[in-house]
C-alpha cells in the first residue's frame, strides 16, 4: 500500500469509529472562529487512538441479508438525522432511546433504523472491550478498555434487552442499508461480525459512497491528504452544496453551522457563510476540491483516492467467504 493510501486509510479508519460512535454530528458543526466559543475545534485522532482492533465474537457471527442491489435514494434527511444524532449522543440510557424511536424505525424510517442499528452495534462493541479487560481477548489496550467501561452504563440495558424488542444491529442496518442509507451500508460492511464475501463488502462501500451520504462525504473529505485540517469541514459541507443538499439560510446544514448569537457571522447560505469565514485563498481550495469531489461522486467510478482509501476499512478476516460452514441459528 503507498504511503498516500495509509494516512488516507488511518483517517478513514478514525472517523468510522466516530460514526459508530454517535459523535458524528459533531462534525457538522461550525469550527470556525466566527462560530462562538461554545464550539470546539475538530481533531482527528490517529486511527491507533480512535479505532481499536476488532475482534469476532465468540457466538458464530451474523450473515447480512442478501439484497439485490443498492437502489438510488433520496438524499438523507438532514435535518432528521443531525436531531437524532444529537438525541444519540446525550443519551446515558440507550435502551430508553432506542425504545423513543422504535415505533419510527418498524414503521420505515430509515434514520431512525440507521441510529438503532448503530447504538446495538457499538454497545457490542463497548461489550467486547469488556470482555477483553477479563482475560477474554489478548493484549488489551488500557485506554481502551477504560474507554468502554465508562460507556458500559449507558450500554447496560440495551445489551441485556430481548433481542424480540430490539432487534439486531445486522437487521436495523440492513433495513437502512436497503433504504440506501449510506452511513447503514459503510457500518455494515466494515462489521467484522456480519459475515460477508468481500465482494458483499466491498458493494456495500461502493453503494455508501454512490449515496451521496452526508456522513460518507465528510469521511471522504477528512480523509483528503491534499486539504489543509482546518479547510476539511469546509470542503464538506461545500460538497454537500454541489451535490444538492438545501445549502439555503433556512436549510438545516447553515442552521448547524452557523450560530444565532450577537457577534455570529450571519450570511445568506453555506457557501457565502465560508466565503466570508475564510480568506480568499482557503475558500478558493475548499470551494475547488468541493468541486472535484461532487464530480468523482457522480462518475460512476471509485479509482479516485478517497474511494480507494475507503474500501481499505474492510475486515481482514475472510470469514464472510466462509459463511456457508457457519451453522445457522435454530
Amino acid at each position: 500500500m503507498t504511503d498516500w493510501l495509509l494516512r488516507v486509510r488511518n483517517t478513514v479508519l478514525g472517523l468510522i469509529l466516530i460514526l459508530s460512535s454517535a459523535a458524528a454530528w459533531w462534525l457538522l458543526r461550525d469550527t470556525s472562529p466566527h462560530a462562538g466559543s461554545n464550539v470546539t475545534a475538530l481533531t482527528v485522532p490517529s486511527a491507533a487512538q480512535l479505532l481499536p482492533e476488532m475482534k469476532p465474537a465468540a457466538t458464530a457471527p451474523m450473515t447480512a441479508p442478501s439484497v439485490p442491489s443498492h437502489r438510488a435514494a433520496p438524499h438523507a434527511d438532514l435535518g432528521r438525522r443531525l436531531q437524532l444524532q444529537r438525541e444519540f449522543s446525550g443519551s446515558n440510557d440507550l435502551l430508553g432511546f432506542v425504545r423513543t424511536i422504535l415505533p419510527a424505525a418498524r414503521a420505515g424510517d430509515v434514520e431512525a433504523q440507521l441510529q438503532i442499528g448503530m447504538a446495538l452495534q457499538l454497545c457490542a462493541s463497548i461489550a467486547k472491550k469488556v470482555r477483553a479487560a477479563n482475560g477474554t481477548a489478548s493484549d488489551p489496550d488500557a485506554d481502551e478498555i477504560s474507554a468502554a467501561r465508562l460507556s458500559m452504563p449507558r450500554c447496560a440495558g440495551l445489551l441485556q434487552a430481548p433481542e424480540a424488542e430490539v432487534g439486531t444491529a445486522m437487521d436495523w442496518l440492513g433495513k437502512a442499508a436497503a433504504q440506501g442509507s449510506g452511513q447503514a451500508m459503510l457500518a455494515q460492511a466494515a462489521d467484522p461480525d456480519i459475515v460477508q464475501s468481500r465482494e458483499e463488502r466491498l458493494a456495500d462501500v461502493h453503494g455508501a459512497i454512490s449515496a451521496e451520504d452526508p456522513m460518507i462525504i465528510f469521511l471522504l473529505a477528512y480523509s483528503a491528504t491534499e486539504l489543509e485540517p482546518d479547510l476539511k469541514k469546509a470542503a464538506a459541507d461545500l460538497t454537500l452544496c454541489a451535490v444538492g443538499y438545501d445549502c439555503s439560510a433556512s436549510g438545516s446544514l447553515y442552521g448547524n453551522l452557523s450560530c444565532r448569537r450577537k457577534g455570529c457571522l450571519h450570511a445568506d447560505g453555506v457557501e457565502r457563510y465560508y466565503e466570508l469565514s475564510l480568506s480568499r485563498q482557503q475558500f478558493a481550495d475548499a470551494l475547488a476540491y468541493s468541486q472535484r469531489l461532487a464530480a468523482n461522486l457522480s462518475s460512476g467510478s471509485y479509482d479516485w483516492p478517497e474511494a480507494q482509501a475507503l474500501e481499505q476499512v474492510l475486515p481482514d478476516s475472510q470469514a464472510g467467504d466462509a459463511a456457508s460452514a457457519v451453522p445457522s441459528n435454530p
